[in-house]
């Protein structure tokens, strides 16, 4: 098996360090669109270095289908499974908790599969997401300031009296508050009219406390405030998420910016349907590429720097209100504008001298056509075709590899259009196919 480092968290929940790990908890949502799931794994995928997917995730039947048809996804890596060390085996984790009655089906099987893909894990406490979850609830149900508080106008008599219900329950279990005793504590200090946001608020939590336990978060950690429409008064959905983030933000930062440029017109057409035509195997190539950690460490970047100017994510307990959100969102597109202003000016130029540069080292077109030409008259009269072919083969790569150190030596690294610039190339080659 493969495992992960153990999350950092300690008994001390006040701040928990997040890596731009994603806790990815979409394959458990309902879909009605064909391959959505591959969709969001292929792009989550390329903005994280990791994907872990919530131990009560496993035996989702829409995990179980995705990875019957995509094996692949879990033996290249794409994605972690959390897990505790406490079971031996899948089947021992299957097996305990009525997880098996909760599945509705036998899952002996599956787990064999999930055993014989050597699965990647991520271990972690079962005791931290508690921990976690008790912290947020606190900060937002027991302070007249949080976001919650303002959005289910939570008077000071319900404040008093879910504060002491909480405490109340903690003394009972060594401090720890669990979903099903947060649920019940709920629906006996609020009223009805109340009731539907603080589930959200709930379910929510809950999510962010397996996020943070497993030592991931998403761009924004709490990207699915408006998923749950917790602050949004008009009931949008979804004004940040990781998706909304590269196809609404970025991409369209990237297309605003490139507008005419002949050097960008792959770039300027790639879409969703794009992504699609990149296989799994493609994505576990370009996650081998240098490119891959600086595009993920530049993107990441500018959405921290956004939230840090927004005080949002400094704590995994912080939520935002619908406003903040709207202004992080233009923040964050600023900052996507400025990036690539800079950078399409270097793309262009490095394309300019790659073209300058095909005909004297003679890798395209005719002059690489002229040379195979020559490998097969000397086969005709020599019997070292494989070492002539492995000669100029070798002299082609070693061009290629100067003429782009020589390109971003000199001009620069347009480190998220290079990059994109890849997966485009991917999905064009596979649309030739």
């Amino acid at each position: 098996m493969h495992y992960s480092p153990k999350s950092n968290s300690t008994d001390d929940t006040t701040e928990v360090i997040l890596e731009k790990n994603v806790f990815f908890t979409k394959l458990a949502w309902p879909t009605e669109k064909p391959g959505e799931s591959e969709s969001l794994i292929k792009l989550h995928a390329l903005l994280h270095e990791k994907l872990v997917l919530p131990s009560n995730h496993i035996y989702h039947k829409n995990t179980e289908d995705l990875l019957r048809r995509h094996p692949e996804v879990a033996e290249l890596g794409l994605v972690h499974f959390a897990f505790d060390p406490k079971y031996e085996d899948f089947l021992d984790y299957f097996r305990d908790n009525d997880r098996e009655k909760k599945a509705g089906r036998d899952l002996s099987e599956y787990a064999k599969f999930l055993e014989d893909l050597d699965v990647s894990k991520t271990e972690y406490s079962a005791s931290t997401p508690g921990k976690i979850l008790t912290k947020i609830a606190f900060d937002q149900l027991c302070s007249a300031g949080s976001a919650l508080s303002k959005s289910a106008k939570i008077t000071d008599l319900q404040q008093r009296d879910v504060t002491s219900r909480l405490q109340d329950a903690g003394l009972k279990n060594d401090g720890i508050i669990h979903y099903p005793v947060l649920l019940k504590i709920l629906s006996k200090s609020f009223d009805d009219k109340q009731q539907a946001l603080l589930l959200r608020f709930a379910s929510l939590a809950r999510l962010m406390a397996g996020a943070a336990s497993k030592n991931c978060a998403n761009m924004i950690p709490q990207e699915n405030l408006v998923d749950w429409c917790l602050v949004d008064p008009s009931g949008e959905d979804m004004i940040l998420s990781d998706e909304i983030i590269f196809w609404e933000v970025f991409l369209e930062e990237l297309l605003s910016a490139t507008s005419g440029l002949s050097a960008m017109t792959d770039l300027q057409s790639f879409s969703r349907q794009g992504m699609d035509r990149v296989s799994f195997n493609d994505i576990g190539e370009l996650r081998s590429e240098s490119g891959f950690l600086q595009f993920t460490q530049k993107f990441s970047s500018i959405v921290d720097e956004s939230a840090r100017l927004h005080n949002v994510g400094s704590h995994q307990s912080g939520l935002v209100g619908f406003d903040d959100l709207i202004s992080l969102r233009e923040e964050i597109s600023l900052g996507f504008r400025e990036q690539i202003k800079g950078e399409v000016s270097l793309f262009s130029g490095i394309k300019m001298v790659e073209t300058l540069l095909r005909v004297p080292f003679q890798l395209y077109g005719g002059g690489l056509q002229a040379l195979e030409s020559l490998v097969s008259f000397m086969a005709l009269t020599q019997s070292n075709d494989h070492d002539w072919k492995m000669m100029i083969g070798n002299k082609i790569k070693r061009a290629e590899k100067a003429r782009d150190y020589a390109t971003r030596r000199y001009l620069g690294e347009p480190v998220l259009i290079d990059f994109l610039d890849q997966v485009v190339q991917r999905a064009k080659k596979n649309w030739h196919l």
